[in-house]
């Protein structure tokens, strides 16, 4: 791909940060710097990389002093999901995705349920396969799908190969979400707010001491990105995710914080989903979050002020579904990923005549 000229291959969007690309796998925001040294922009690490390494995300490489997405057309995972599976709730329900899985990641969660994706390097993923994005297009729009989703890994770390997709699929009137753990700066955000249609962002805590200890992360950059997103103005959809973990993240007044934070400094509706974990990656010990746990965590949201507040990774529970603040009637049904009813009248509550937010349609 570094040997594709502009002449022979154009990019598919107009980025600002991207000026003196060579390749569409070029990185789009990183600073040159003497002796072939480059230092990545993208997110707030900003990583000094020697030539021929990659930054700690494991996906950004030096290329004789260029830096280089080195996952860009090259996906380590790709499926057709309902959109409830990200989980998108508000954003056109019952709708089938294209997820996509690049590798690598610029955290290092302990518990990720998708570390052999996003703790490994390119060359060491079996199920590597190149599709540009006219590709992903194309396979959306063979299964008369609704959207793309980049997910799995982080997608920041392959932002090249989101944008471009994004740019793309617009024509086509497919619309591209991701899932991301926020950690992106704002210049790149901001152009990237301008092609996706939603973004789903897990908070992974609310300290920067769980961010330190578990994600070897930051919390400030991610809640920089929350209040951005929410105050872009923008017809993007957020909605939040916060993995409930035994003993590490569940403790109910950082949580109750979390949720102040959240009626404060973002949009109140956007909903939020408590999920449930279980043992992965290094964290084999771990015991599965008791359903109470996850049920308290939702009675404190609802207490400070959220709206729209679900519990995720419990099939079968009462609050997989949408709920009319208002008056309480069931308005989206649903079991795990599966849509059952809707009595949702143009995006209003079908008994009282509350308007519900989201995307509908």
């Amino acid at each position: 791909m570094i040997g594709v000229s502009y002449e022979d291959k154009k990019p598919y969007a107009d980025i600002s940060g991207c000026a003196d690309k060579k390749a569409p796998n070029e990185a789009c925001y990183y600073e040159m710097l003497p002796e072939n040294e480059v230092r990545c922009q993208l997110c707030y690490r900003e990583c000094l990389i020697e030539e021929g390494n990659r930054g700690f995300c494991r996906s950004r490489e030096n290329r004789n002093g260029r830096l280089i997405c080195a996952s860009y057309g090259r996906p380590g995972a790709v499926a057709i999901d309902p959109v409830e599976k990200e989980p998108f709730y508000h954003l056109r329900p019952g709708s089938r995705m294209l997820s996509v899985g690049g590798v690598g990641c610029n955290f290092r969660c302990t518990y990720c349920h998708n570390w052999h994706l996003s703790q490994q390097l390119q060359i060491r993923v079996q199920n590597r396969q190149e599709l540009m994005p006219e590709d992903l297009i194309e396979r959306a729009v063979e299964k008369e799908l609704d959207m793309i989703s980049f997910t799995y890994n982080e997608p920041a770390i392959n932002y090249e190969y989101l944008i471009d997709t994004a740019a793309a699929a617009a024509p086509e009137d497919l619309e591209v979400v991701f899932h991301t753990n926020g950690a992106i700066n704002s210049d790149p955000l901001s152009q990237l707010l301008e092609y996706v249609d939603g973004v789903c962002l897990d908070l992974k805590g609310f300290s920067e001491e769980t961010y330190q200890k578990m994600q070897k992360a930051r919390l400030e950059p991610v809640l920089e990105t929350l209040k951005m997103i929410s105050d872009s103005g923008s017809d993007i959809w957020l909605e939040i995710v916060y993995l409930l973990l035994t003993d590490r993240n569940d403790d109910e007044d950082e949580i109750r914080a979390m949720c102040r934070w959240l009626v404060d400094n973002t949009v109140r509706e956007y909903p939020l989903h408590f999920n449930r974990a279980v043992p992965a990656y290094k964290e084999e010990d771990l015991r599965p979050t008791p359903v109470k746990n996850l049920e308290r965590a939702r009675e404190i949201a609802l207490e400070e002020g959220l709206e729209f507040v679900y519990i995720g990774n419990v099939p079968g529970h009462k609050a997989n579904s949408t709920y009319c603040p208002d008056c309480g009637s069931l308005l989206i049904s649903r079991r795990d990923h599966e849509v059952f009813a809707s009595r949702l009248e143009g995006g209003n509550c079908s008994d009282c005549g509350r308007g519900i937010p989201g995307r509908w349609s």
